[in-house]
């Protein structure tokens, strides 16, 4: 596999999940398209999670996966 990335972008109230299949919540997308695209992290994948602020209380994540 070659490198594979993805942006968020999420409002503030939206960061933290109580509820495992939250669609729409950060750490469940996150997860989400991490699943997707290699199934499990293992020594072999580099992943990368870089989060900043955004005006109007948003939330931008880019989430880079490598394993080649």
């Amino acid at each position: 596999m070659a490198i594979k990335a993805k942006s968020f972008v999420h409002a503030s109230d939206k960061i933290i999940g109580t509820d495992g299949s939250a669609d729409g919540v950060l750490p469940e997308d996150v997860e989400d398209f991490i699943t997707a695209n290699v199934g499990t992290l293992d020594a072999t994948t580099s992943l990368n999670i870089t989060c900043t602020a955004l005006p109007n209380d948003r939330i931008f994540t880019l989430v880079v996966l490598d394993n080649s």
